[in-house]
């Protein structure tokens, strides 16, 4: 063996043998990091760094580590959520100064930021933002906290007025309903009760 190699191998050894090491992995691994980049990052192959939490003489390990990694499930779950809050709750006139210009992207708060999927120059100067979808957004989270009872659901993707109208009579919406549909910002609320329509007309329909 290299001299080299036997120094790699030897610092490996004198690294995992730190106490404190292998709670600073279960700490990264329970704030988003994967084994792969703990491996990385303390240069160690990601076999070795495997087979030293897994090793059966310290089955303690492996109960840690399964528990920092359902605590990553849980992180991952809430930023989603997060990020689908933003993007739902997206407030259009954030994106612009007291004057009605549009603020450059930077400016915008962080979660107008996170709902913008695009600016672009048009003709004369003008800007024109594109928001990403907010009730695809708010679908995603129906769906994540079973806020539907059913698997029907209603396709808003440009055709808003003309999908909703397939859920509900126009004449059923209250003037506050109607202004959320033409506008494209529904509700939760709202959006449920029209999912909920579309279910039950659904059911009708074939006779259940």
């Amino acid at each position: 063996m290299s001299s080299g190699k036997r120094y790699k191998l030897e610092r490996m050894y004198a690294l995992l043998d730190e106490p404190e090491k292998f709670e600073e992995l279960c700490d990264d691994v329970a704030n988003g990091a994967t084994l792969v980049d703990v491996a990385r990052r303390w240069e160690v192959p990601y076999s070795r760094l495997h087979l030293w939490i897994f090793s059966p003489a310290y089955p303690e390990r492996e109960k840690a580590y399964n528990k920092a990694m359902k605590a990553r499930g849980l992180l991952y779950t809430e930023t989603v959520l997060s990020r689908l809050m933003s993007i739902g709750g997206a407030v259009l006139a954030k994106c612009y100064d007291e004057k009605g210009r549009l603020l450059p992207v930077h400016r915008m708060p962080e979660e107008a930021q996170r709902a913008v999927k695009s600016v672009e120059m048009l003709a004369g100067g003008v800007q024109k933002v594109t928001m990403l979808d907010p009730v695809a957004a708010l679908q995603l989270i129906g769906k994540q906290h079973h806020m539907f009872g059913s698997d029907v659901s209603v396709s808003v993707s440009g055709k808003i007025t003309h999908e909703i109208a397939k859920a509900v009579s126009i004449a059923d919406l209250t003037d506050a309903e109607l202004a959320e549909v033409r506008s494209g910002e529904i509700s939760s609320a709202l959006l449920a009760r029209l999912t909920a329509n579309a279910a039950a007309d659904s059911t009708t329909k074939s006779g259940g």
